[in-house]
């Protein structure tokens, strides 16, 4: 997410699509979204693509 949001914060893939990129199913990518939403991470969400927040980002995959 971090090499896709790079020239801007705003990530223009649906979940299927960045299910296809990362070899998984819709329905990873889909759980794994709401919890980056809970986090504070994705700040906003559309079919058509989604804004994080790229310094939590950052700092989640620091400590991970």
């Amino acid at each position: 997410l971090l090499r896709l949001s790079s020239e801007s914060d705003y990530i223009r893939l649906t979940h299927e699509e960045l299910a296809s990129m990362a070899g998984t199913v819709r329905e990873v990518v889909s759980r794994t979204m709401a919890d980056l939403r809970k986090r504070g991470i994705i700040k906003e969400s559309s079919i058509r693509g989604f804004r994080i927040d790229q310094e939590r980002l950052r700092a989640l995959t620091a400590c991970d």
